[in-house]
């Protein structure tokens, strides 16, 4: 499985001591917010959208933690973490963005810092709150047996200079679900498709909305 960056966040922030979540939050403008890093996870839990294991290489993820002792037991931790795949995970917290260490070079120095209060790792996140951070490659690609779509259909045709695979009519191409569409949307190119593909706003997800010029590039939609 690959992982495509769709956010990237602003780490060179102001942080404070005890507001994990609010460093993670801010730096990407994330504006569904609970009221710890623990019910956060358990939020992003219930979306679907966590995951166990190490951080995936090359992109950046929000990553939580729980602690089994301390103050903290009911708030966990949560940090931004890029896995370099070389052994070496960077991570910035609001630790590390309030002055009082450098970034973390791996999770366990993390879990060392925290010391007594028995800090353990909990997984990582496509998405923190209603910011979608990193999609999953390979699920765009509707047109495959094993992609289970809606009734949204949408035939995307691709300029064969794209050098993408496909076989309809004379250039490539790839049939989309709505189910499809949202790892590969973002709001920002909403305007755009509506300007220049014509393609109606009621047809893709609300919150999730095509960016389909920016992963495509010159293409016509047929609905």
């Amino acid at each position: 499985m690959g992982y495509t960056q769709l956010l990237t966040p602003s780490l060179n922030i102001g942080a404070t001591a005890g507001w994990c979540q609010a460093y993670v939050d801010n730096a990407i403008g994330n504006t569904e917010r609970y009221p710890t890093a623990l019910a956060t996870w358990q939020a992003m839990q219930a979306k679907g959208v966590t995951r166990t294991g190490n951080p995936p290489v090359g992109v950046w993820v929000p990553i939580w933690f729980g602690f089994n002792t301390g103050d903290c037991v009911n708030y966990g931790h949560v940090a931004w973490a890029f896995n370099h795949g070389d052994g070496r995970t960077e991570i910035h917290d609001s630790e590390v963005h309030r002055g009082a260490r450098a970034p973390y070079q791996s999770i366990q120095e993390l879990l060392n810092w925290f010391g007594a209060q028995a800090l353990y790792y909990l997984g990582w996140a496509l998405a923190d709150g209603n910011k979608t951070v990193v999609s999953e490659d390979g699920t765009s690609n509707a047109g495959s047996a094993t992609m289970k779509g809606r009734k949204n259909m949408f035939l995307v045709r691709i300029n064969t200079a794209m050098n993408y695979s496909g076989s309809w009519g004379s250039g490539a191409s790839f049939i989309l679900t709505a189910d499809a569409c949202r790892y590969i949307e973002t709001g920002d190119t909403l305007a755009i498709l509506n300007n220049k593909l014509g393609l109606p706003t009621n047809n893709l997800d609300g919150n999730e909305l095509a960016r389909l010029l920016t992963d495509f590039g010159t293409a016509s939609i047929i609905k």
